[in-house]
C-alpha cells in the first residue's frame, strides 16, 4: 500500500483553504461560485461595449471561465475528474491572458505618448457632450489631465495586482483540491484491484 501511494504524482502544492476559512471542499465551492458571480457581473459592461475586437475576445474569454466555472462545480460535486480538469487549463490560460494585459497596461503608464493622446481623446469627448465642461476643459492645463490619467491607471494596476494575486491564490488552491481528490479515487482503485487479487 505504501508503494500505491508514491505512484500517485501531485503536480500542484497542497494547499489547505481558499480564501476562505472553511474546509476545502467548502472553500473551493464558495469561492468558485464567488468568482463566477464577479465575472458575470464583469462582463456587463464588456457587453455594451462590443465596439472592438478586444472586447469581444474578452467577453468570449469570459464566458469560458464562468463555463469552466460551473462545470468544476458539478465536477467536485460528483467527483468527475474531466470536469474538474478541464479547469486547470482554462483557468490557466485566463490567468495569463490577464496578467499579460496588466503587464501591458504598466508598459503604457511608462510611455508619454500614451498620456498625451488619452489627454486628447479625454479633452475631445468631453468638448463635444458640453459646452460648460468643455470651457473648464479648456481652461486646464494638459499636465492636470495626464496627472489625473497617470493616477487612475496606478489605482488600476494595484487593485488588478491584488485580484491576480487572490485568484493565483484560489488557482492553487482550487487544484489542490482536484489533486486531493484526485488521488482518493486513485487510492480506492487501487485498494479495489488489490482486494480482487487476493
Amino acid at each position: 500500500m505504501a508503494d500505491n501511494k508514491s505512484e500517485f504524482k501531485r503536480r500542484f502544492p497542497k494547499v489547505g483553504k481558499c480564501c476562505c476559512c472553511c474546509n476545502s471542499e467548502n472553500s473551493v465551492f464558495t469561492c468558485t461560485i464567488l468568482i463566477a458571480v464577479w465575472l458575470g457581473i464583469k462582463t456587463l459592461p464588456v457587453c455594451f461595449s462590443l465596439k472592438n475586437i478586444s472586447s469581444k475576445i474578452e467577453l468570449v474569454l469570459i464566458i469560458c471561465v464562468i463555463i469552466s466555472l460551473i462545470l468544476l462545480l458539478f465536477g467536485t460535486g460528483r467527483y468527475i475528474i474531466p470536469l474538474m480538469d478541464q479547469f486547470k487549463i482554462v483557468f490557466l490560460i485566463y490567468l495569463i491572458i490577464q496578467i499579460s494585459s496588466y503587464i501591458y497596461t504598466i508598459y503604457l503608464v511608462n510611455k508619454e505618448e500614451y498620456f498625451k493622446n488619452s489627454t486628447k481623446v479625454y479633452k475631445e469627448t468631453y468638448g463635444k457632450n458640453n459646452s460648460y465642461l468643455s470651457q473648464q476643459v479648456e481652461e486646464k492645463p494638459d499636465e492636470f489631465f495626464e496627472y489625473s490619467i497617470k493616477q487612475t491607471i496606478y489605482f488600476n494596476v494595484i487593485g488588478n495586482v491584488i485580484i491576480s494575486a487572490i485568484l493565483i491564490f484560489y488557482y492553487l488552491s482550487t487544484c489542490s483540491h482536484i489533486e486531493d481528490i484526485e488521488e482518493l479515487i486513485y487510492k480506492e482503485k487501487n485498494a479495489r484491484i488489490l482486494e480482487n487479487n487476493e
